[in-house]
């Protein structure tokens, strides 16, 4: 990373956000379903499936979670109507910051072939062919369950995050740690700047999420993606 392309992204950053152009990065939904995650989230519930179905839900979109061939939402109730307990499990897992994160994702996603196995084995539905939790679904959960720690993966953004700020290191393949610890760093010398934060939180409404959040992170990384080539100009 090179510190001066960091600082004049942040800068550029600071006055898009100055001139209110913001909503034409991305919407602000993933912050109101980090919000409604907050206020919902129980590993304890029962049962535990009404939880998890309270938890991920959105006023704008539901595009998190379903769209066209992408439906894990769908498949984790699924999974938690046939072995609850072990789902229950499996988040309690992957929430245990004591364990390493790319081991912890790692196993959420061979959990969950696991159970489409036994789910194909019993059921025959459009759904059984994928359980559709990738590295970006598994980032959400967590991003949703600690804010100011994780921040949802996408390997074509990062990759193109670290284009931008002058890595040497680009990968070729999926590599969500490193992705959480670069996102993270990121976040560090956003939350510096005062006036950027001010900005920030100036944009917020009350359906949304208001404390510190690595979603601000990615919120940057869009406008890096889609909004600096033009900005320069």
């Amino acid at each position: 990373m090179q510190l001066k392309k960091i600082q004049a992204h942040i800068a550029g950053y600071k006055k898009y956000l100055q001139k209110g152009g913001e909503r034409t990065v991305r919407p602000l939904y993933k912050w109101e379903s980090q919000r409604i995650w907050q206020e919902n989230w129980d590993i304890n519930a029962s049962p535990f499936a009404a939880m998890y179905d309270s938890c991920l839900e959105n006023s704008q979109t539901r595009r998190i979670w379903n769209r066209e061939n992408y439906q894990p939402k769908k498949m984790m109730l699924a999974f938690a109507e046939l072995q609850p307990h072990f789902v229950y499990s499996m988040f309690e897992e992957l929430f245990n910051e004591s364990k390493d994160i790319g081991n912890r994702v790692d196993r959420f996603i061979f959990y969950c072939d696991q159970l489409l196995k036994e789910y194909k084995s019993t059921r025959r539905t459009a759904l059984d062919n994928d359980h559709y939790h990738d590295y970006e679904m598994i980032s959400h959960y967590l991003a949703f369950q600690y804010p100011e720690q994780y921040t949802p993966y996408r390997f074509d953004l990062f990759k193109n995050t670290l284009l931008q700020i002058g890595s040497r290191d680009i990968p070729t393949a999926n590599d969500i740690s490193r992705h959480f610890k670069v996102m993270k760093t990121l976040h560090q010398f956003l939350q510096k700047d005062e006036a950027l934060i001010a900005l920030h939180q100036k944009r917020l409404l009350p359906i949304h999420y208001q404390e510190k959040s690595l979603l601000l992170v990615e919120d940057f990384a869009f406008y890096l993606k889609n909004i600096f080539h033009q900005v320069k100009k």
